[in-house]
């Protein structure tokens, strides 16, 4: 359940004032808006040392526990190049990355005027393939599409922890980063790999005793599924979460790509195997991925045959076993 606002401040011109700007922040407050994560798609060209109203502002609006994400604009390659709000302490200002990692010449560049490291990371920004309502897609550059991108990463991680505070979330990141080789005022803590990033996250809720763990492992995969799917994935393979309703959330929410599941290790009970399966199919999965566990199986063939009719002619387990006289 997620719910989107736009505030737009901007004019056709995409001139903007800052008192329009407050006015966002005011209403956010003074409405009590139920904000998780605030995407500001600007920067000032002139650098900044956070001290401006802007963006002490936006340290408030952290305080209130909002997630704000902000380019770090696009005045590169010269140092000192971060305006506001992107100064601000309590912002994850992001920079961009070309498809080789590397920083491109138009991503602002820290420190900020009082001399603190900023960007704080650095995403994809370079020449990337987006929707666009005028055509089928495009190819954009620059630092608001980073920090897009660095928006959909704090959304999948609010989703496996609602409860994240800033101060864990900025650990967390710090944590999962990884180098890039440039100076920090140029990529801050380097880029985040996805995949590093929700190991971590697994570790973390094994420390939680009150985390159900069904749930978590549901989240999980509930987060890898859409992780694959931005990523452009024709198909999706992955495990079975244990359970219909919560493996049919799973599928219902990319409706638009196959799921299929792993068979996974070696089951000693064949009607778990089969109920595994027929459960995935009612959850409306598309198919299976099964390997040891048909061709470690005394009868392979007999295994295919009956899993089929389970996927495709909606064989019960009991039918299955009747028919097959597995033992």
């Amino acid at each position: 359940n997620v719910n989107y606002f736009d505030f737009n401040i901007s004019n056709s011109s995409q001139e903007y004032k800052i008192s329009d700007i407050l006015n966002v922040y005011d209403k956010i407050v003074e409405e009590n808006i139920n904000i998780d994560i605030l995407l500001i798609s600007f920067v000032t060209k002139d650098s900044s040392d956070g001290k401006d109203i802007l963006s002490l502002a936006c340290n408030l609006l952290v305080d209130r526990n909002i997630i704000i994400i902000c380019p770090a604009g696009n005045f590169g390659p010269n140092y000192y190049t971060i305006g506001s709000p992107g100064a601000a302490e309590k912002v994850i200002t992001v920079g961009a990355l070309t498809k080789k990692l590397t920083v491109p010449n138009f991503s602002g560049r820290g420190p900020t005027l009082d001399d603190r490291i900023k960007p704080d990371l650095c995403f994809h920004g370079s020449n990337v393939i987006v929707p666009f309502s005028e055509s089928l897609r495009v190819r954009v550059s620059g630092t608001s599409v980073s920090a897009s991108i660095c928006v959909g990463l704090i959304a999948l991680i609010k989703e496996f922890d609602p409860e994240i505070t800033y101060n864990d979330l900025i650990d967390l990141l710090k944590k999962t980063s990884r180098d890039l080789n440039y100076e920090p005022k140029a990529q801050g803590l380097g880029t985040v790999k996805f995949s590093d990033l929700f190991k971590e996250l697994d570790l973390y809720h094994e420390k939680l005793s009150s985390y159900n763990y069904l749930t978590k492992r549901s989240l999980v995969v509930n987060i890898a599924v859409r992780v694959g799917v931005e990523l452009g994935a024709d198909i999706i393979k992955t495990n079975y979460t244990g359970d219909i309703d919560s493996f049919k959330e799973i599928v219902n929410g990319v409706s638009h790509v196959p799921i299929v599941i792993a068979g996974g290790p070696k089951m000693d009970n064949i009607s778990d195997l089969f109920q595994m399966v027929y459960d995935s199919i009612q959850a409306g999965g598309s198919g299976v991925s099964i390997g040891r566990n048909i061709f470690q199986s005394e009868d392979p063939t007999k295994m295919i045959s009956a899993i089929y009719k389970i996927v495709h002619k909606n064989y019960t387990v009991e039918e299955i076993l009747k028919e097959y006289k597995f033992d």
